[in-house]
């Protein structure tokens, strides 16, 4: 599958555009659009490409899916590896309302990034941290031994 030449035109302008305020007001035309053959959407792009916070906003306000893509990188992982401590901050902040609406599948293709993240020694670490580990399942309803 490709890009139509009318989403190519506007996710050009967008990757071209250098002021944050453009951007964001191109992302708004760009957010259903996904380049493949990565399957990278606009959250994957905003985070790969000049990452700023307003951005980020814009693709939260846009309910712009987090998902991976098909190398398993997901948005997140762009971020980590920019070493954007105050956007990974802004992300961890969001994780409960993220993670809430992403599949396991998704959520598993984070565990290659955990220490890094951890080592982020982010304030909003524990928002991700709630997600990254379950209760684990007890026989009829017994307390968990000590």
């Amino acid at each position: 599958m490709s890009l139509s030449i009318f989403c190519y035109g506007k996710l050009s302008k967008f990757l071209e555009s250098r002021h944050d305020n453009r951007r964001v007001a191109l992302l708004k035309e760009c957010a259903s659009i996904v380049v493949y053959p990565q399957g990278y959407n606009m959250l994957h792009l905003c985070c790969l490409d000049k990452p700023t916070l307003n951005l980020l906003k814009a693709c939260f306000k846009l309910r712009i899916p987090f998902v991976q893509g098909f190398d398993d990188l997901t948005p997140l992982h762009f971020l980590v590896k920019s070493n954007e401590l105050m956007l990974i901050d802004y992300f961890l902040k969001k994780a409960p309302k993220l993670f809430n609406e992403i599949s396991d599948e998704t959520f598993k293709c984070l565990s290659n990034i955990l220490v890094p993240l951890i080592n982020t020694n982010s304030f909003f670490l524990q928002n991700f941290l709630k997600f990254a580990s379950d209760t684990p399942q007890t026989y009829a309803e017994s307390p968990l031994p000590r």
